[in-house]
């Protein structure tokens, strides 16, 4: 008895903390995003913007040539040009995402070292002296210094550069001796530490260095081989990170962290033979980079941390909740400088090799990432919800109106309240002869599906005339409408974001109003049995302001959206009946009987001809505009009221409308005095 109370709690804990855990996985990663091509075979992503928006690289286009590319999630894979020839790499970018830097070849074909700014477009910043091809690597945080390779005046030697554009291009020489050649690789926040490698003239031996104007270029050794490069600097300068070989040359190298405390550490391999670290966090505590797996099979991207090791980002993607079925991140080339956002290169179903973004975060989850597609979904399902709002709308009027009141003539004068929403209202109605004038005033708030519609009064009225009232069967006609003149509506837009999700809201001043014609007959098949058949045409309006969506700090919302206003309207065919019966006296109040009646009501309906769309801004999807769609939908209703005097009742009713997408089904009570005279 005790081992099977034991494990029932067992499961019942594992089933807790499961459902537990989901929600936080979710939030850990995103679905790693396809930056795409230039309509070529590959591309690659060296930098990324602090906040995950800009990623730069290069990628080839349909004609084989690599071109610079800077991406947003608005613009998509921006071609930067050129300098006259016909290719270029970006390399990296500034925290901010508004500087790029890079190489470019002329109208000669010589590659040349660029920095580029919306304002500026791509500049050249010159050589050391020499005309042979000059690449730039890295920018500083700001944007301000810029690190490479560049000949020197006679074409010799390749030697590392610092620029400013105060001092333009200077020379941090190379490490002496055998290592005449050098280039710089990364720079620190600020601009004071600079690092890369220095090499022999055949290329066979390199060593990692690491420079400042007080100590000059530093070697960095090795792990105890001939080969060691220095990919990146942490943002302090204190942190440096690349691959050494502890043998032999550049078949054989492992990652490394290097600090002045520890030296060179090795990070190892993910089971394979080689491995190496290219990006860095700006806390230091997160570096990415590549790793070829056991067996040599393949390359893996990995991200370390001093608790986790090395460990395969695809693993660790896949724990965290993503799908990665058919993708496979092959190297990690850059992390940003808040430690979640990775780009390098991966596989995708049906696409090999191409520049990646994802975000992962395990300690403060990603706000996330999106895509033009899923915006565009977005947007359409913001638009059904405002088309449901319209249809389901029709509640309040119908309540102003006695949509479930017995349809007969007379004078009264209802109050009453609305539940489901909240609402407060006035009705009656007034006859004379065959002529019945209806109407009523209501305020307060309704909740529809991801629409909430506040200070809102609404008026609503009616003239009916019968015919023939002293037959059993008379027909009658009703002109009517409603209109809720100032009102303010906050639209909710949800949209996925990698394996999680975020949700948008803005708020806009909107009116509606409607207008209909219905003829009908109505049947006294009994002395406590009325029947009521009709159909009705109208045309409803809803005008609505522009809105931006509110987002920043405080707000699940990183990418808000712009909608524009407008005039919206729906053309609607009902058929609809309602049924009265007096239950007779039910039941005894303080002595005397209390005659009880219900009423049931429905309705068919259908509209066409709408213009329900909506034009909005989005990220990732630029300008969208949804299409209008015709919807059929049911209303129903039902009320039971108590006459507890000749003059005076007291009524419950129940109404809504169901239908298929958008529309779903809204539900509202109600409950009201009524008094007759």
């Amino acid at each position: 008895m005790s081992a099977m109370k034991y494990s029932l709690f067992s499961i019942i804990a594992l089933v807790v903390t499961s459902l537990a855990v989901a929600p936080a996985l979710a939030d850990m990663a995103t679905d790693p995003m396809d930056l795409g091509t230039f309509g070529g075979a590959s591309s690659f992503a060296y930098g990324v913007s602090d906040d995950g928006s800009v990623v730069v690289g290069d990628a080839y286009n349909s004609s084989g040539q690599d071109r610079p590319f800077r991406w947003t999630q608005a613009t998509g894979m921006t071609d930067l040009g050129t300098f006259g020839g016909t290719e270029g790499n970006a390399r990296n970018v500034s925290t901010d995402g508004n500087v790029v830097v890079g190489w470019a070849k002329n109208s000669t074909g010589t590659w040349r070292a660029f920095r580029w700014t919306q304002q500026t477009g791509m500049v050249d910043l010159g050589t050391l002296g020499g005309t042979a091809n000059t690449w730039a690597t890295s920018v500083s945080a700001d944007g301000t210094t810029v690190v490479g390779r560049s000949p020197t005046s006679s074409n010799s030697a390749y030697h590392a550069f610092r620029w400013t554009q105060q001092t333009g291009m200077v020379d941090l020489g190379a490490l002496g001796g055998i290592f005449r050649d050098a280039e710089a690789q990364d720079v620190s926040d600020d601009g004071s530490v600079v690092v890369g490698w220095s090499y022999d003239v055949p290329r066979s031996v390199f060593h990692a260095f690491r420079w400042t104007q007080a100590t000059g270029m530093t070697d960095l050794g090795t792990f105890g081989g001939t080969f060691s490069v220095a990919f990146r600097v942490s943002a302090d300068g204190s942190v440096v990170v690349g691959d050494s070989s502890p043998t032999g040359g550049l078949s054989n190298r492992h990652a490394f962290r290097w600090t002045q405390a520890t030296g060179m550490t090795d990070l190892g391999t993910l089971g394979g033979t080689s491995s190496g670290a290219r990006g860095i966090s700006d806390d230091n505590n997160v570096l990415v980079g590549w790793s070829q797996i056991t067996g040599d099979t393949a390359l893996h991207a990995f991200r370390w941390t001093q608790e986790t090791g090395l460990k395969d980002l695809n693993a660790l993607l896949t724990d965290a909740g993503v799908n990665m079925s058919g993708i496979t991140l092959t190297a990690a080339y850059s992390i940003s400088a808040n430690g979640q956002y990775i780009v390098g290169q991966g596989d995708f179903p049906g696409a090999t090799q191409r520049a990646f973004l994802v975000c992962y975060d395990p300690d403060n989850g990603c706000v996330g990432l999106t895509t033009g597609e899923l915006q565009t979904d977005s947007a359409r399902r913001l638009s059904d919800n405002r088309r449901s709002m319209m249809i389901e709308s029709r509640a309040t009027a119908n309540e102003l109106l006695g949509m479930t009141q017995p349809m007969d003539k007379g004078n009264l004068v209802r109050a009453g309240a609305m539940f489901g929403s909240a609402m407060g209202y006035v009705a009656g109605q007034a006859s004379l002869g065959g002529l019945t004038a209806l109407g009523g005033l209501g305020y307060g708030q309704q909740d529809y599906a991801h629409v909430e519609q506040s200070n809102a009064l609404t008026a609503a009225a009616a003239l009916r005339y019968t015919f023939l009232e002293k037959a059993r069967l008379h027909p009658y006609v009703e002109l009517g409408g409603w209109a809720t003149p100032e009102e303010t509506m906050t639209f909710k837009r949800s949209y996925l974001n990698g394996s999680g999700s975020n949700s948008g809201s803005g708020s806009a001043d909107a009116s509606a109003f409607a207008g209909y014609g219905r003829g009908g007959l109505i049947w006294d098949a009994t002395p406590s049995n009325r029947l009521v058949g009709y159909g009705e045409y109208g045309r409803q309006y809803l005008s609505v302001s522009s809105y931006v969506e509110a987002s920043g700090a405080g707000y699940n919302n990183p990418f808000p959206a712009e909608v524009n206003g407008g005039l919206l309207w729906m053309n609607v065919a009902r058929a609809g009946f309602s049924w009265t019966h007096d239950l007779g006296a039910m039941f005894n109040a303080n002595g005397q009987t209390v005659p009880l009646s219900f009423t049931l009501a429905g309705a068919a309906a259908h509209s066409f001809d709408p213009r329900t769309g909506l034009r909005a801004t989005l990220t990732g999807a630029g300008t969208v505009t949804t299409p209008s769609h015709e919807d059929t939908w049911g209303e129903f209703g039902a009320r039971i009221a108590a006459q507890f005097t000749k003059n005076v009742s007291f009524g419950l009713d129940f109404s809504g409308s169901a239908g298929a997408d958008p529309g779903g089904a809204s539900f509202h009570g109600g409950a009201a005095l009524a008094y007759a005279f």
